[in-house]
């Protein structure tokens, strides 16, 4: 009890009486004006009416956008990624195919670990390491979406038309799906406004860092 007395007492106290104080003055000085300038406080009573209508009118406006872009995202032109982790851990009883892609991560490094801690590779039974690999675009933004949909920008291409489109006449992905794969892209920072039109439902958002797909 001493230990709540000493936390919430004198403190709070102290704050509660000198608050309280200046509601009263403020109280008192509006009955004081209204007494004396009657038509000063009706004025400014309608010029803090039409403000908080104001106000108000914009917060109702504002929830309008998430309500359009909803209504929006039903349609399929305008549809967009659900993050999930749904498969994430699911694999294939027959033949799976499983890659991880580490970000900059530098070849070398990853040499150097495996000569001086080869034991940091042992549960990795049944993968295949390409040592001879190297970026194809830099940065992450763009080297990922090269990887997957194998897109490199052609010359005298306008840029912006190459980022947004970059998914669009991909065949890679399609063409594992067509064999009887299912594929499911896992990562932390997937830009989904760059993959608009693009049978986005075999990308999943995680909290940390990494791809991969499975059957």
């Amino acid at each position: 009890m001493q230990m709540v007395t000493r936390l919430f007492g004198p403190d709070f106290t102290t704050q509660m009486i000198v608050s309280g104080l200046i509601w009263l003055a403020i109280i008192a000085a509006a009955v004081v004006f209204s007494l004396l300038k009657a038509r000063q406080l009706r004025t400014g009573l309608l010029v803090t009416a039409t403000a908080l209508i104001i106000v108000q009118a914009v917060g109702v406006a504002s929830l309008w956008g998430p309500a359009i872009a909803a209504s929006m995202d039903a349609h399929a032109e305008h549809q967009q990624v659900i993050a999930t982790r749904e498969g994430l851990y699911n694999v294939s009883s027959k033949k799976n195919v499983v890659v991880f892609v580490l970000d900059t991560t530098d070849t070398a490094f990853v040499q150097k670990l495996y000569d001086e801690y080869p034991e940091t590779f042992a549960s990795l039974t049944g993968f295949t390491w390409y040592r001879n690999s190297v970026g194809s675009m830099i940065p992450t933004r763009y080297g990922v979406p090269s990887l997957l949909f194998g897109s490199r920008p052609q010359p005298g291409e306008n840029f912006n038309d190459f980022v947004y489109n970059w998914a669009q006449s991909d065949q890679y992905l399609k063409d594992i799906q067509n064999a009887g794969y299912q594929a499911g892209l896992y990562t932390d920072q997937l830009n989904y406004s760059r993959y608009r039109g693009y049978s986005t439902e075999v990308f999943h958002q995680l909290p940390r860092a990494s791809w991969s797909r499975h059957r």
